[in-house]
């Protein structure tokens, strides 16, 4: 699949439409206007850089606060430790559904099994029955049969 495709495309959330009625004319009034949801703000906004050889170095001690890279390799380690386990968190909780579902399915499997083994066994026994029951009509018949031509 193409990688523009693999992401769906939602519709916008809320969007509101209203009409502006300027008391004009009815070819004039009745503008519709589309006001859509205000975006988020950001979280954290970058400092204004001032002019210096290197900014990338200028935002990069205004955000970690001029932390020693010691420091910055130990907090990125415990973050990724975190998300780790939180990721393995959510992989068991995954895992014991599927795990859950499966032996619910094997569970309707083995139970249609033994409805299905026990209508069948029902449908030999009233077989035989209909078959025995064949046979004593015939009997009976030729019972009758020989009866008639007696008399």
């Amino acid at each position: 699949m193409l990688p523009y495709r693999s992401r769906r495309i939602e519709k916008p959330k809320t969007v509101r439409h209203f009409r502006q009625d300027d008391g004009g004319s009815a070819s004039t009034s009745g503008i519709i206007h589309r006001i859509d949801r205000s975006h988020r703000k950001p979280q954290q906004t970058l400092p204004a850089i001032e002019s210096t050889s290197n900014p990338s170095a200028e935002i990069g001690r205004q955000i970690t606060g001029d932390l020693p890279p010691e420091s910055l390799l130990k907090l990125h380690g415990e973050e990724l430790i975190e998300r780790l386990q939180n990721w393995a968190a959510d992989l068991d909780a995954r895992e014991a559904t599927l795990n859950s579902r499966a032996a619910l399915q094997e569970h309707r499997e083995r139970q249609f099994r033994v409805q299905q083994q026990s209508t069948l066994a029902e449908l030999a026994e009233q077989a035989r029955a209909a078959k025995r029951a064949e046979v004593a009509i015939r009997h009976r018949a030729r019972q009758m049969a020989f009866e008639v031509d007696e008399s």
